[in-house]
């Protein structure tokens, strides 16, 4: 397998892997009781974590909506354990692994733009020849 490759499974799998501990984190919190003592550096985390989630199930369907903790819209109980993990982590799952790739692809733009202007600077009909 080439190693470009294995590379980036590795890291996808790794933005999965820390996109389902996040969405689980902030599940939690939501699914907990408040009495159980969770610590308010831990609900303050779990609020800014969950601020993604809460900003792009603001433009989807009832169906799809996360749990959004920072503006108290949290999904009904009426769902069940089960049912309201699932819905939770099929919006926060996505959300958080574009979010890992954010940088990659700032980098990505700007070495572009870069091979851009030089080949601009080097060719000045406009890169070509």
């Amino acid at each position: 397998m080439n190693q470009t490759l294995t590379r980036q499974v590795i890291g996808f799998c790794h933005r999965l892997t820390y996109a389902t501990l996040i969405g689980g984190a902030t599940w939690l919190f939501a699914w907990l009781p408040s009495d159980l003592g969770a610590s308010a550096s831990f609900r303050l985390a779990c609020q800014a974590l969950n601020l993604p989630v809460a900003f792009v199930s603001l433009y989807l369907p009832p169906s799809w909506q996360g749990l959004d903790i920072v503006l108290g819209r949290i999904l009904p109980h009426s769902l069940g354990t089960a049912g309201f993990l699932w819905q939770h982590l099929r919006t926060a799952v996505p959300t958080y692994v574009l979010i890992f790739y954010l940088p990659n692809l700032i980098v990505w733009l700007r070495r572009r733009s870069r091979s851009r202007a030089l080949r601009t600077a080097t060719h000045p009909s406009g890169g070509t020849g």
